[in-house]
């Protein structure tokens, strides 16, 4: 019942179960990655900056990844190698990101819950994890590295605040760069925060 869930989780974070994944984004079950696997790691990442103490932050985090992978089911940007000569040193976009030598578009392409793109960002973030991304750029499409590439962006962007604020179109912006598949977004941030209400989880709303 709802006050028995109460008490069970009455000192503990918002815990993402394989259910609370099939129930909101049924197609995650087409993920390479096992459904109580990709649990876990969201659990055990998401707990470091307190994002799983709060329904909006766990619920604008898991709607922007869900976007951002299309269920869990693409952790690289999809395309041919033509479609990141966009990113090739030279461009506007490739020269943002640091690219420098010629493929650096394709081999620095997204990857990821937040998808990390661009040299710039993969030796800043390889740096904080203390893994070398930039000459095995493919370990930020696992999974594991993945989480936690996610959870470090979000805690370097602030994003704690702007999520207790509801505001997915600043999470968004941030995440996105743009306001792609915004009205997407909000309607998994409406989803996963209805169920994590309807489980029990009103004590995490803000006051």
């Amino acid at each position: 019942t709802f006050m028995d869930k109460e008490k069970i989780y009455k000192d503990s974070p918002i815990i993402i179960t394989s259910e609370s994944l099939l129930s909101v984004i049924p197609l995650v079950k087409r993920s390479k990655f096992k459904t109580d696997i990709i649990a876990a790691e969201l659990n055990k990442n998401l707990s470091i900056y307190n994002i799983n103490q709060n329904i909006y932050r766990i619920s604008i985090f898991l709607g922007q990844a869900v976007v951002e992978t299309e269920q869990f089911i693409y952790f690289t940007e999809l395309g041919n190698k033509e479609y990141f000569d966009k990113y090739e040193p030279g461009t506007p976009i490739g020269d943002s990101l640091g690219n420098l030598n010629i493929g650096d578009g394709y081999k620095y392409r997204g990857r990821g819950i937040f998808q990390l793109t661009g040299l710039n960002n993969y030796k800043l973030y390889g740096s904080i994890l203390g893994i070398d991304l930039v000459n095995v750029p493919h370990l930020a499409a696992s999974l594991p590295i993945s989480c936690r590439v996610a959870v470090e962006y979000w805690n370097r962007l602030h994003l704690n605040e702007w999520a207790d604020n509801q505001n997915v179109r600043g999470v968004t912006r941030r995440i996105n760069g743009g306001l792609n598949k915004l009205a997407e977004r909000i309607i998994y941030y409406d989803k996963f925060k209805n169920y994590f209400i309807n489980e029990g989880y009103s004590r995490c709303l803000p006051v």
